[in-house]
């Protein structure tokens, strides 16, 4: 997402959290988060993305939003909280597999299981 494009839509996508539908409003969250984890502002990233998985965590948006908040938590070098949040997208019922994997796949990284 380019500078400008992110700073035309960061107020849509905020205002679409409100959205009386979870799953909209979830989607609305990841994607807050993926354009502040582009822009290198982690920590609004993983407060967005676990925004989404609060919504609607059966989701997909919210099954996403857990990959991205750990990916978001270890670039600020908080190891523990991306192990909290892997382990739950690597664990969780009905979760796409390739997310369940790639949860997987980070948490053998940290050295978890």
């Amino acid at each position: 997402m380019t500078e400008g494009k992110w700073e035309e839509a960061r107020p849509l996508l905020q205002k679409a959290l409100d959205d009386a539908d979870p799953a909209m409003a979830a989607e609305a969250a990841f994607r807050l988060g993926e354009g502040h984890r582009a822009a290198g502002q982690h920590a609004d990233a993983a407060q967005a993305y676990l925004t989404a998985a609060y919504l609607a965590p059966d989701s997909r948006w919210g099954q996403r939003a857990l990959l991205g908040a750990g990916q978001s938590f270890v670039a600020l070098k908080q190891s523990d909280a991306a192990v909290v949040v892997y382990r739950k997208l690597a664990t969780a019922k009905g979760a796409e597999p390739e997310l369940a994997d790639a949860a997987r796949k980070e948490l053998k990284a940290l050295g978890a299981n």
